[in-house]
This record gives C-alpha cells, sequence and structure tokens, in this order.
C-alpha cells in the first residue's frame, strides 16, 4: 500500500506508465504502445486495437477521472504515440527497463515489476468487492470451460466501476489527492 502512495509521488514516463497500468489493470506492453486516437476523453475510453493485446483482440478499456487527469496533462507529440519517442512521438515508447530502475531504487523494490501492477489492480478491486467476473473482462481473461465460449456479455457498464473503485481505493492508499 505505501508503495503506491510513493508512485503517484514520482512524475515522468515511466512513472505515468506504471501508474496507468495501476488505474486501468492492462499490460505494460499495451500500455507502452497507447496512441491518441485510440482515446475518447468524452467517452472516456481507451480502445486498444487486438495487435496491441495479448489476446489479439480488440479491447475497450474505460478510463476513470485519475486516468484522465493523467493523459489529458501529459504533452502531446505529432507522431500519435501518447509516450512516443523521439522529437516527434512516431514510435512507440520502450525504455521501461531504464525507467524502472530509478523507480525500484525509490520505491525501495530491487525486484518489482510494472506486470505487478496488474495484480495489484486485481487485488485493490477485491478489496472493493468487485464482481470476479467484471475485473476478468476488464483484464481480458475469459472464463475457463465451456462458460467462455457461450459467455458474450462485454461487461462495459461494470468494468467502468472496476476501474473507478481501483481509483477510489488508490486515492485511499493516498496516491491521489481528493482534488485529482
Amino acid at each position: 500500500d505505501e508503495e503506491i502512495a510513493a508512485l503517484f509521488g514520482h512524475t515522468g514516463v515511466t512513472a505515468t506508465i506504471a501508474k496507468l497500468c495501476l488505474l486501468t489493470a492492462q499490460r505494460r506492453g499495451s500500455v507502452e504502445a497507447m496512441r491518441w486516437d485510440q482515446i475518447d476523453l468524452r467517452a472516456k475510453t481507451w480502445t486498444v486495437p487486438g495487435a496491441s493485446m495479448k489476446s489479439r483482440k480488440l479491447h475497450v478499456v474505460p478510463l476513470s477521472e485519475q486516468a484522465i487527469e493523467l493523459l489529458a496533462t501529459w504533452p502531446k507529440l505529432t507522431g500519435g504515440f501518447v509516450f512516443g519517442v523521439g522529437s516527434d512521438g512516431r514510435k512507440p515508447f520502450a525504455g521501461a527497463s531504464n525507467g524502472m530502475e530509478g523507480l525500484r531504487r525509490d520505491l525501495g523494490q530491487p525486484d518489482w515489476r510494472l506486470h505487478d501492477l496488474r495484480r495489484t489492480a486485481v487485488t485493490l478491486a477485491q478489496r472493493q468487492g468487485c464482481n470476479l467476473d467484471a475485473v476478468r473482462a476488464l483484464t481480458q481473461h475469459k472464463p475457463s470451460g465451456v462458460i467462455g465460449v457461450y459467455a458474450r456479455h462485454a461487461f462495459e457498464d461494470e468494468k467502468r466501476l472496476v476501474v473507478g473503485l481501483i481509483a477510489e481505493e488508490v486515492r485511499r492508499l493516498g496516491g491521489i489527492s481528493a482534488g485529482d
């Protein structure tokens, strides 16, 4: 819990990617490849193309107010990638391993990985009593067995509730102030 509060005290590209991994429960690679044309600030959604997902399926991720604030204040480069590299941002970010060294040192966690934030997000959602089917939908893990073949509900409203409750739990832990 203390590490979450400490993470939100950091700025910079790797810290912002880490915050979005936690607030959206999405994988590092998807967040690193995020493009501005995938984000609808008005609808508060991020539409992740199948090419950026492990499942290879398009995924609509609701964005909490805190995630929207992070994105709304992030500088826009002309290249299209939110975390683009180069002077124009035409290539996706690929420097997390370098940026993680500083975060690991500052957080006092030498073995910490960005993927750990996905587990943390799910745990925060569980603390808030979130429906595991909704959490599963947010993390794009389909139910196992034959039910996974038949179940087609997209859980859009439920996923929005989950990201809101994750953000609320982060706020409770001191990672986000009430004014953010």
